[in-house]
């Protein structure tokens, strides 16, 4: 095995560590009291460190794994303890020098609480009887916790906590077993492991954690679209525990990199068709129906919710999403990210794209009130914490007001674009056919200065949603898509 390269300040810690006839006071403390003392100083290194916010996690873990090495070893194991440490997070792709400062901020802080004297308990615990100078304990994890050196936490029983933490460790070993081959398999290179081990990991804890406020909220609702049959472990459950979560970190400023991805995903596997969506089998969730229209569905297919794994579900649709995402593509992806912007607002008013900076615009507007966007995305809604009743759409009802609307959203289109850019515009017939859109746009385009280049339109043999939603083929819905194309002079 290699050596692990130290700066002199760790090999300077680790002498000490070594020669020293005391006990740092720490050793013996509870793991929240240990952790209250480092917390604040290691914040501040890892926020200062210049690193990705997905990373941050990481490192944090790393620092729990070394105060649990300074609360239950002393000497010469303290220092193997700690080398084995600094090894595995390496390993894993994490910055050597990072995590040797990190250790320094943790071994300054714990010798500014002092040393016990040989004599004295080295433990925090009153009634203990004295540790013998040259006894070094190692305890495992369950007889820790039967000595009370570490919390129950949210179990009963010392034999509860136990078994979840070998449950947990197991569950670590079995994502991180699946994990290196798929990554291996996509050419992403080894230092990125651990920001993947992370979103993994950060999914099974919010599949068991979370959920009892957001659960009993939502029970009444969604029993007829989700598994709810144990409150430990099912589909329910764990949906209700990654909404709570989300909504937390979001109160709190606290969403990262990984929570986005979490809750994209989430958002598009809520309701489905398959087993590879959370519900039974349904419309998707942007035409999410009414629960009476779902127990409709169910009487009528003789179906009740199955179990689905959530958290299989949400991993298994990251590796189809990110399959063909190779090295080029994340360069080019990394390249283009700074100047992507999210806006949540209405078209026709977007002063925080520059004018004459955009060369091709790709849009579908309401199709006049055809579409319930609010009743439609209710379930959507429940996940996010909306109102959808507090979000103003633009959906109007006659067919003047709508063109009028489009007139002012072309306008601003028409500025935005650069000389010779493009906007293709994506309607379709309704009211059976009588209404077409494509005609009724191409005034809106005019008048905001835009030139009709060309109208295309895709006339299948079959209507689309027909199936799902239960009516005859080419008889009710949209047959057809429609692209108008406009271009700026």
């Amino acid at each position: 095995m290699k050596p692990l390269p130290l700066t002199p300040e760790t090999s300077a810690i680790f002498d000490r560590i070594r020669t020293h006839d005391w006990v740092l006071n720490v050793y013996g403390q509870s793991h929240s009291r240990a952790m209250r003392l480092v917390k604040a100083r290691v914040e501040r290194r890892i926020k200062r460190s210049g690193l990705p916010v997905h990373e941050f996690n990481a490192y944090r873990r790393y620092v729990h794994e070394l105060v649990k090495a300074f609360r239950t070893e002393t000497g010469e194991l303290l220092v193997k303890a700690i080398e084995l440490t600094l090894r595995k997070w390496t390993n894993f792709g994490l910055v050597s020098a990072l995590l040797q400062e990190l250790l320094g901020d943790c071994f300054l802080r714990f010798e500014q609480q002092g040393y016990a004297m040989p004599e004295a308990k080295p433990l925090a615990h009153k009634g203990r009887p004295a540790r013998k100078p040259d006894r070094v304990s190692h305890l495992s994890y369950e007889e820790a916790l039967r000595k009370n050196r570490i919390s129950l936490g949210r179990a009963n029983t010392v034999a509860e906590q136990s078994a979840r933490q070998k449950a947990g460790a197991a569950r670590a070993s079995a994502i991180a077993d699946e994990l290196r081959p798929v990554l291996a398999a996509r050419g992403i290179p080894a230092d990125k492991f651990v920001a993947y081990f992370a979103f993994a990991q950060k999914l099974g804890r919010l599949s068991r954690t979370y959920a009892d406020k957001s659960l009993q909220m939502a029970a009444a609702d969604l029993i007829d679209f989700y598994e709810a049959k144990s409150l430990d472990s099912d589909t329910l459950r764990a949906i209700a525990s990654l909404k709570t979560y989300l909504l937390a970190r979001r109160a709190a400023n606290a969403l990262d990199a990984v929570d986005d991805w979490i809750c994209l995903l989430a958002l598009n596997r809520l309701t489905g068709h398959s087993p590879g969506f959370f519900s039974v089998y349904t419309l998707p969730p942007n035409q999410a129906v009414s629960v009476r229209s779902q127990q409709k569905i169910n009487a009528r297919r003789n179906q009740t919710p199955p179990p689905r794994d959530v958290v299989k579900l949400i991993l298994k649709k990251t590796r189809i999403l990110l399959r063909d995402c190779d090295a080029a593509t994340r360069q080019v992806l990394a390249g283009v990210a700074p100047r992507a912007v999210l806006l949540t607002q209405p078209a026709a008013r977007t002063p925080q794209i520059p004018a004459q900076s955009v060369s091709l615009v790709v849009t579908s507007p309401p199709f006049l009130n055809i579409v319930d966007y609010a009743t439609d995305n209710w379930l959507r809604c429940w996940f996010l914490g909306l109102d959808a009743r507090s979000v103003k759409l633009t959906v109007p009802k006659k067919l003047d007001a709508w063109q009028a609307a489009m007139t002012d959203v072309f306008h601003e289109l028409h500025r935005i674009l650069k000389p010779g850019g493009h906007v293709a515009f994506e309607v379709g017939e309704v009211h059976a056919g009588k209404t077409k859109l494509e005609e009724a746009v191409l005034p809106c385009g005019v008048a905001a200065g835009l030139e009709p280049v060309l109208v295309l339109i895709n006339d299948q043999q079959f209507t689309k949603t027909a199936k799902c939603w239960g009516v005859d083929n080419m008889a009710k819905g949209t047959n057809t898509n429609r692209i108008v194309l406009f271009q700026r002079h």
